[in-house]
């Protein structure tokens, strides 16, 4: 059995931008979540349930990575937008 205590943390200092959005109703998710995966830089989709129907982690600083409609569509649909500078993984 490995000992949790001494698995090595790797530290990444790459700039991803979360967005939190809300589900439209009687929305496909996966429809909706599989739209939201195809724009560019986006990394992940995660779908969740409650108020957060759908968390997005895009690469980099997203309003300067976009040149159009795109961002405006992510931004203006997200209700909340946070960054992070550091991720910490095993």
């Amino acid at each position: 059995m490995k000992d949790s205590r001494r698995t090595a943390i790797k530290i990444s200092g790459h700039h991803y931008d979360l967005f939190f959005i809300k589900p439209k109703s009687n929305a496909n998710a996966h429809t909706y979540a599989k739209r939201l995966a195809s724009m560019k830089n986006v990394a992940e989709v995660l779908v969740t349930e409650g108020e957060c129907g759908f968390i997005v982690k895009a690469r980099g600083r997203v309003a300067a990575a976009y040149k159009g409609e795109k961002a405006v569509v992510l931004q203006r649909s997200s209700y909340k937008q946070m960054t992070s500078y550091l991720q910490y993984r095993r």
